[in-house]
């Protein structure tokens, strides 16, 4: 029983909302996974039912450390925090690994033949 049925927690929230979500009841916050304080997850989380992440840094520009901070770091820091919230439910979505974002890959699509499978490899 939250009062807001959905809250977005966004590295850099827009300040121009879509006008569909003004009409709902959506929260927005900042935050940075990976980066900025992972305490204040636990705040934004409360009374949560489910978790949606969602989460990539810049694909064409980032560096291995944000990816680091962001998809190891800051998933574990949001997993921990939802634990400590009481969330149900977690859906962990990623793309990333459905094109080598080593390589420039600007306006593929889905014809684009896949990346070889030993290019899916960690350090």
């Amino acid at each position: 029983s939250h009062e807001t049925p959905f809250c977005v927690v966004d590295r850099q929230p827009s300040s121009e909302r879509p006008k569909h979500l003004l009409s709902q009841h959506v929260e927005f916050f900042a935050h940075n996974l990976g980066y900025d304080d992972p305490r204040n997850l636990h705040k934004m989380l409360k009374g949560a039912d489910t978790v949606y992440s969602m989460l990539t840094p810049n694909v064409q520009h980032g560096l291995v450390s944000d990816f680091r901070a962001s998809n190891e770091i800051g998933v574990k820091q949001l997993l921990d925090a939802c634990k400590e919230a009481g969330v149900h439910k977690f859906v962990f979505v990623s793309s990333i690994a459905a094109t080598n974002h080593f390589v420039p890959s600007h306006e593929q699509n889905e014809d684009h033949p896949l990346p070889p499978l030993e290019s899916y490899k960690s350090e």
